[in-house]
């Protein structure tokens, strides 16, 4: 033993009468059996209501507490069942909880139960707007240094709220005043529009009486249809020199209406005393032909489901003459698509790819015609998401999307 210290059984000494320790309050008794003896008896789990200490400066660090020097000798010869301690431990005999005492702050006339110590931030909700009390007779001076900067700004803030109700009101008067003097300024607009209207009335008026061409020959035309009773016939039909005139006259004025020529767009008022007279621009002999045979196109596609003719030999080996007749029509077509002609006409290559025929322009001729189609597009629906609906505009538009890909093997050029 005296060679090997580990072996050696020390006996420590029970401490001091005068050494301050901890024990809890009930503590469990000790179990009737054992299985190993221990010196010292180890501490009950924390609780909520009594938390560990930390050990003080007269107990070693690593150590635990003991009782006193008579339950140190009792301990000492005490055996644990481990199994009966490790229940005790996980439910050991603890005294019931109490609940924490809530403290005020201070006494306050109509003050909130909720305002404690512990959340002094809903004073909030008993705030008044610009409450300057005193609920402090005898404040001490820090409080009454606070009550005088409270009152401060209780000041600061009525002069404020004062000047914005001020400004408040002399803009809602200005408003009236500015809605007044529009109200009285659309009225005078209005008067100054409506006599400016009968104006231009009495000037039309006198436009039509004065000595011109075109006051001449109104005034043959009216005096033609008042003994007649209708309009001169066209200029190969008439009997006098004078009616040829006047037939001819008339057709020159309807042509430069169709045409919309500012020969005859800036008298606004000579187009209406033509349509008085029972004179329309109507259409040329050249569109009522081209809406004539469109016309049997459709009825064509209608019948036979495409508006795809046959050959012109397969249309004559029919004995048709309307076919016939509707094929040479459509060659026409082709030529001026080929020619770019068409493009003058913009609504009809629409019309006819809408109908589904397949006419295709050059690509130079296919650009600006279908740009133009897109504006128009655009113009009347505000969008350029093209529908089938519109075939050939449809796939122009897909094309170009398709060119603005990247990796395409066609792209568009910098003008395009």
């Amino acid at each position: 033993s005296e060679r090997n210290p580990r072996s050696r059984r020390t006996t420590r000494r029970a401490p001091p009468n005068n050494i301050t320790t901890w024990a809890p309050s009930n503590p469990p008794p000790p179990p009737p059996t054992a299985t190993r003896t221990t010196t010292c008896p180890p501490p009950p789990p924390p609780t909520a209501w009594d938390p560990p200490r930390r050990p003080t400066s007269s107990t070693p660090a690593g150590s635990c507490a003991r009782p006193s020097a008579s339950a140190a000798a009792a301990a000492a010869t005490t055996k644990v069942d481990l199994s009966k301690e490790a229940d005790e431990e996980t439910s050991p005999d603890l005294p019931e909880e109490k609940p924490d005492e809530k403290t005020e702050v201070f006494p306050v006339a109509g003050l909130d139960k909720r305002c404690t110590l512990q959340n002094l931030h809903s004073f909030e909700h008993l705030i008044n707007d610009l409450e300057t009390r005193r609920n402090v007779p005898d404040p001490t001076p820090k409080l009454s240094t606070f009550y005088g900067e409270h009152e401060k700004l209780a000041a600061e803030t009525q002069s404020v709220i004062e000047r914005e109700t001020a400004l408040r009101a002399n803009i809602t008067a200005e408003i009236q005043r500015l809605k007044s003097d529009l109200q009285q300024s659309i009225k005078a607009e209005d008067g100054s529009r409506r006599a400016y209207r009968d104006e231009t009335v009495d000037v039309m008026r006198l436009e039509l009486q004065e000595p011109c061409r075109f006051n001449r020959m109104y005034g043959c035309l009216q005096k033609y249809v008042s003994g007649h009773g209708h309009l001169p016939p066209l200029p190969s039909s008439c009997e006098s020199e004078e009616d040829r005139r006047l037939s001819i006259w008339i057709q020159e004025n309807k042509s430069l209406m169709y045409s919309k020529s500012e020969r005859i767009t800036n008298f606004p008022h000579r187009i209406t005393a033509l349509k008085a007279m029972g004179i329309d621009a109507g259409e040329s002999d050249a569109q009522a032909r081209w809406n004539k045979m469109f016309a049997k196109l459709e009825r064509y596609k209608h019948q036979h489901g495409t508006a795809v003719l046959p050959t012109l030999v397969e249309c004559r080996l029919s004995n048709d003459r309307n076919l016939i007749t509707l094929r040479r029509w459509m060659d026409e077509q082709k030529e001026q698509v080929d020619s770019g002609s068409i493009t003058k006409h913009m609504d009809r290559l629409g019309k006819l790819q809408d109908l589904g025929v397949p006419l295709k322009l050059s690509p130079q001729h296919e650009w600006e015609y279908y740009i133009h189609r897109l504006l128009v597009f655009r113009a009347h629906n505000g969008h350029t998401f093209v529908s089938n609906k519109y075939p050939g505009l449809h796939s122009f538009v897909l094309g170009v999307l398709e060119k603005l890909k990247k990796g395409a093997s066609e792209k568009l050029t910098k003008d395009q």
